[in-house]
């Protein structure tokens, strides 16, 4: 059974060795697996119609369909193109140990988003919020927003 830290830095399974990410690419994948989890956890934002968005999100015609959709709330359209549900991107098993780790994912992904957004879009802020299975349905998903601009102080 996975053991977890709170901190989110140490996950090991109890009586094995340290979990070795480099050992399930080389049993499971390639290169080409290795780079989709390099960019799942330090992805490429691009900016498009004001917004910043995952860039394989980010076509044209979602955008404009999602801006129209959205009334033109740029902040709502970040939040419905940068939705990810981890449940629905990767295959899962209904249990309370898969819920955990896809947790435990989440939390690696908010933390490694908001990285590579200060990287890639120096002096900006956003809010990478992670909602886990009882705030939503779907389980553990991330919303990524720009955040609201700092109004005059009062």
């Amino acid at each position: 059974m996975p053991e977890y830290s709170s901190s989110g830095a140490t996950v090991r399974v109890v009586g094995r060795r340290p979990f070795d990410p480099w050992r399930e690419i080389h049993d499971r994948g390639d290169a080409d697996l290795a780079l989709a989890f390099g960019r799942l956890f330090w992805p490429v934002f691009v900016e498009r119609r004001g917004c910043v968005l995952i860039e394989h999100r980010a076509d044209d015609d979602a955008v404009a369909e999602t801006l129209q959709r959205a009334d033109g709330d740029l902040r709502r359209v970040e939040e419905l193109l940068n939705r990810v549900s981890l449940r629905q991107e990767m295959p899962f098993e209904d249990s309370e140990v898969e819920d955990e780790t896809f947790l435990e994912v989440g939390r690696i992904l908010q933390r490694s988003w908001l990285a590579a957004l200060a990287e890639q879009f120096p002096g900006r802020q956003f809010v990478v919020e992670l909602l886990d299975s009882e705030d939503d349905w779907h389980g553990p998903t991330l919303y990524l927003t720009s955040a609201p601009l700092a109004g005059p102080a009062g």
